[in-house]
């Protein structure tokens, strides 16, 4: 099956990052979909595969391992055994835009195996993640947004490429 998957909080908040926890069981997989946005998932615990379409087979993740989709890839979340925890740092494209990346003209990588930016990520899930779901302060909240602009130009330093000519 193939979706669309905007997130309805992401749509409705007006926000350009949106962030969410998620968990994978065992034998569950998350259906095919993709997104207009750029996807970031940090592995936390547990290990777990990504599927990406136009890519050879499923891509092992295991814990703080980092997972791109790039705006308009197919992807899927596999586990088969345990279950995987993950929390997925969504950006808008016009955000990205804004900053000097063009999400149709650059590719990053798919998985990421870099302390700094899984300590980064770390960084962002701290301060946005809330007992009960307590409000994230205005202050606390402009920090994540930094510590994201830092994460983005870091990814894209390091590990992006510009998108092939097929691709476009």
């Amino acid at each position: 099956m193939l979706g669309v998957y905007l997130g309805s909080n992401f749509l409705l908040s007006n926000n350009p990052f949106y962030y969410h926890h998620s968990c994978v069981s065992p034998n569950q997989e998350r259906d095919s979909h993709w997104h207009d946005h750029m996807e970031i998932i940090l592995f936390e615990y547990g290990e777990g595969g990504v599927e990406y379409c136009g890519h050879d087979g499923i891509h092992t993740v295991y814990n703080g391992d980092i997972a791109v989709c790039n705006a308009g890839e197919v992807h899927s979340l596999h586990m088969e055994h345990g279950t995987n925890h993950h929390y997925c740092l969504y950006m808008h494209r016009d955000i990205l835009k804004d900053f000097g990346i063009d999400v149709g003209l650059v590719e990053f990588d798919t998985i990421i195996r870099d302390e700094e930016i899984t300590r980064r990520f770390l960084r962002i899930k701290d301060l946005l993640w809330q007992p009960n779901d307590a409000p994230v302060p205005h202050k606390t909240k402009m920090i994540a947004k930094a510590e994201t602009l830092s994460l983005i130009a870091m990814l894209y330093k390091d590990h992006s490429q510009p998108r092939s000519l097929e691709e476009m």
